[in-house]
């Protein structure tokens, strides 16, 4: 149950900061972080739950070395379009 609502806070949150992008500073850095919030979403989806289609990338290197550069693309993203996006 509580990786259902740790998901659930992941997407919402990531959700809301895409929405009220116009509201911040630096919108293309809000959206950037809204979309890690979701690519973390899921991950912990693909993590978390036993779906066929999902094994692949779970129990494979290339797998998981996608999810991991994922985030981490993502995360650079966010920190270069925070500092010197507009």
């Amino acid at each position: 149950m509580k990786t259902l609502l740790m998901q659930a806070v992941l997407l919402i949150v990531g959700a809301a900061l895409i929405l009220t992008r116009r509201y911040w500073g630096k919108p293309s850095a809000v959206v950037a972080a809204g979309i890690f919030f979701i690519n973390l979403f899921w991950v912990t989806m693909v993590l978390g739950h036993d779906i066929k289609i999902w094994s692949f990338i779970r129990n494979s290197l290339i797998g998981n070395i996608f999810m991991i550069s994922v985030i981490l693309i993502n995360l650079i993203a966010v920190v270069v379009l925070a500092l010197f996006g507009k």
